[in-house]
């Protein structure tokens, strides 16, 4: 992808020096046949490249980028920069483009920590599925998960976590920490927890979820009340793999198309508790 200050006619005072004024011209369609690469560092796999025009007085002038962006991302970026909590469909989880730009500013998409997933008021039932990625202009030496006071983990400057947290009212904090460990900037999300009785609940993906690429992340979760011996992931009638306990978290690399994934928990004799699916595709 390249980006740069644009040759043409922006008139509008939020695209003069100073200013946080940010367009995108985006191509869709790759041709696989003449360029199958997915960015400058990946050579094949991802559909294509296509072509992406990030103009903006806070834009780095003439900088392409080495990261492997898909559509999503572009969407993700305009929420970050207008400070939205939550954004929609596939973007909820896609990374901003926050290299694209040169510095910190009130518009800008740097600066700050977007948590996706869950919304602020939501109710939860069963698993909490946390979502949440930090953009800073500083380097982030480490993320860290907080909830009702409680330590939940640490990560990368992207959090994509799964927690069964005990029934009621939480407040999930995330925090981005520099590179001598103090904090950089916080950002909370208050919710409720129901918990999943005698249930299976598949996270990832969700119901119609359009996923832009060929690896695909299942998520899943039982809760029963009888033992679970075992969880297994079925794709299109076909047999991903199976899994001790009573949780999935799974990456697969599938073809392109419709998909209906299918996660069954099993007891210690090998019944089928329950075996709820999900309706999907794969570009």
């Amino acid at each position: 992808m390249a980006a740069g200050e644009s040759s043409g006619h922006l008139g509008a005072p939020e695209f003069s020096p100073g200013g946080d004024g940010i367009l995108f011209i985006v191509w869709d369609e790759g041709t696989l046949t003449t360029d199958n690469r997915c960015s400058a560092t990946v050579a094949q796999g991802c559909g294509g490249r296509t072509a992406t025009l990030v103009i903006g007085p806070q834009v780095k002038p003439g900088y392409q980028s080495t990261i492997a962006y898909h559509n999503e991302s572009v969407l993700k970026t305009v929420c970050a920069a207008m400070g939205l909590p939550t954004c929609p469909n596939a973007a909820q989880s896609a990374a901003p483009m926050a290299d694209f730009f040169k510095s910190t500013t009130a518009g800008s998409p740097t600066n700050g920590i977007v948590i996706s997933t869950p919304g602020n008021g939501a109710t939860v039932v069963g698993a909490v599925h946390l979502i949440a990625s930090a953009s800073e202009s500083q380097p982030v030496s480490q993320t860290q998960v907080w909830d009702n006071g409680a330590k939940l983990g640490v990560y990368g400057e992207q959090v994509d976590a799964i927690y069964n947290l005990a029934s009621g009212k939480h407040t999930t904090t995330v925090l981005d920490l520099d590179s001598s460990w103090k904090i950089i900037h916080g950002s909370s999300v208050a919710y409720s927890v129901q918990p999943l009785v005698n249930g299976l609940q598949i996270i990832s993906p969700t119901p119609n979820e359009v996923i832009n690429m060929s690896t695909v992340h299942v998520v899943a979760h039982a809760n029963e009340s009888v033992p679970i011996g075992q969880m297994q992931v079925w794709d299109n009638g076909v047999k991903l793999g199976w899994y001790a306990g009573a949780d999935v978290n799974q990456y697969y690399s599938l073809a392109p198309g419709s998909h209906v994934v299918t996660v069954l928990d099993l007891d210690r004799n090998n019944n089928i508790l329950h075996g709820p699916s999900v309706s999907y595709s794969v570009q």
